[in-house]
Formats: structure tokens, C-alpha cells, sequence
């Protein structure tokens, strides 16, 4: 008999313990974790494919390949709820026309099922990356 109330006692400090986790993870899980914020990297694999054009229509450069970035710098960033406003700069290279490129522009971001979705973008300023542009 004693036997028994011992496995008995087991089974339900078992059963107890068990449920205890469970009521744990139902916790933690109830509080999903916040996206991460679109860092120097993400923006540039969110990029690729992708035609950044004047606010007029011109296309300025379309993205075809992660190589083309020689540099990307985050200027600033504003967060306000959903949404996050990048100002970045961009060092690009165009293999074709063996030519280094800066490109700055405002890129906007929402939180969309808890992942950061590129919405917009407005260009700034695009030019030749020449000697004289380096040395300004």
C-alpha cells in the first residue's frame, strides 16, 4: 500500500510540475517579440530588385544585386508607433558604367504582422561620385 502512495504521490508532483511549465510558457508567449528594427543590412537586401525613382517618375537606379553597395550609412532615424523613417546615404557602383554613385533618400518602414515592410521612399539627391565630389 505504501508502495503505491509513494508512485501515486510521483505521478501527481509530476503532473503539478508539468502544468506549472506550461503555465509558464503560456506567459512568455502571450507577449510576442517586438520585430527588430531594419538595420544597414536589411534595408539593402529590402532593396534588391526594387526601383528608386524621382518623385517625377525618372527612375534613379534599380537594384539588382547586393554587390552594388559599396556603403550604406543611417543618417537618422525617427520612430513614431508603426512606422520608422530612415534618412540614408548611399555609395553605389555601377559595374557597367564603371562609376561609383550617391544616392540619399528617406525610406519609411510600417510594422505589418509584427515584421518591418519598406512602404515608401522619397530621393533626395543623386549624383556621380567624382574627385571633386570625394574631396568636398
Amino acid at each position: 500500500m505504501l508502495k503505491h502512495i509513494l508512485v501515486l504521490a510521483t505521478v501527481i508532483s509530476t503532473v503539478t510540475f508539468a502544468g506549472c511549465a506550461s503555465e509558464r510558457e503560456i506567459e512568455v508567449n502571450d507577449f510576442p517579440l517586438q520585430a527588430e528594427e531594419p538595420d544597414e543590412e536589411q534595408i539593402q537586401a529590402d532593396l534588391v530588385g526594387s526601383n528608386l525613382r524621382w518623385k517625377g517618375g525618372d527612375e534613379v537606379w534599380y537594384f539588382t544585386a547586393l554587390s552594388e553597395f559599396d556603403n550604406v550609412s543611417i543618417n537618422n532615424k525617427i520612430s513614431r508607433g508603426d512606422a520608422i523613417e530612415y534618412d540614408v546615404t548611399f555609395l553605389l557602383k555601377d559595374f557597367e558604367l564603371e562609376k561609383h554613385f550617391i544616392l540619399e533618400a528617406f525610406l519609411v518602414y510600417k510594422l505589418f504582422n509584427n515584421k518591418w515592410q519598406l512602404r515608401s521612399y522619397l530621393v533626395t539627391s543623386f549624383r556621380e561620385l567624382t574627385l571633386q565630389t570625394h574631396l568636398e
